[in-house]
């Protein structure tokens, strides 16, 4: 096989936004015919994720609302992870939701059950939009050729922190430029910013606004 591609995702709260939940995809791609491996990763706050436990069907139709079901689908089980109790997953009707219920309830004692989104790309529609946004977003990287070797992948490796200040030309921590290299050979090239921005606003500057 020439050719590998491969997806993981994680869910959890926004590296940057704590109280925002977010999907990180990554796709790894590997040419083994051409001996290079390129890998790009994604963080989206386009996610449906959410977990909780209710004690009631009209708490768990909430939830599920807000979760886009029935087009994304829900897991349930009984709220105890000690119990022997089933899993259900892949949940897409009210019909199997107001089953997997049912059963979940009988296993709990005081009648609440855990819920929570099934993050499966199959049962995700939104993942698998995200997942698309990415694979867009390689497809485009490989079509990029490496000036010095032609070698497909050509593309962002680096930054260069240093971005002077509009006012007083202090350095800050902001990027100045970025670092374009090849994925299989040692060849670089330092460019500007992508959104060509050459001066920083100065309240990121550690002279005008320590």
């Amino acid at each position: 096989m020439d050719y590998v591609l491969a997806s993981e995702g994680s869910f959890g709260p926004h590296p940057y936004l704590p109280f925002l939940a977010c999907d990180e995809e990554i796709l790894y791609f590997i040419d083994r015919k051409r001996g290079f491996h390129l890998h790009l990763s994604l963080v989206s706050e386009m996610t449906n994720y959410r977990m909780g436990q209710v004690d009631s069907w009209e708490a768990l139709l909430a939830f599920a609302e807000a979760a886009w079901f029935p087009s994304h689908g829900l897991i349930l089980r009984p709220t105890d992870r000690a119990t022997n109790g089933p899993i259900f997953k892949g949940i897409q009707s009210t019909q199997a939701l107001q089953t997997a219920y049912e059963a979940s309830r009988s296993y709990c004692s005081q009648g609440a059950i855990w819920v929570e989104t099934d993050m499966r790309a199959q049962f995700n529609p939104t993942r698998m939009e995200v997942i698309g946004e990415l694979a867009t977003r390689l497809a485009d990287r490989l079509l990029r050729l490496c000036p010095a070797c032609h070698t497909p992948g050509w593309g962002k490796v680096g930054a260069e922190k240093g971005l002077p200040c509009r006012q007083c030309g202090q350095q800050t921590e902001l990027i100045n430029r970025e670092i374009d290299g090849c994925v299989l050979c040692t060849y670089k090239e330092v460019r500007g910013r992508s959104d060509a921005l050459s001066q920083a606003d100065p309240e990121d500057c550690p002279v005008c606004n320590p």
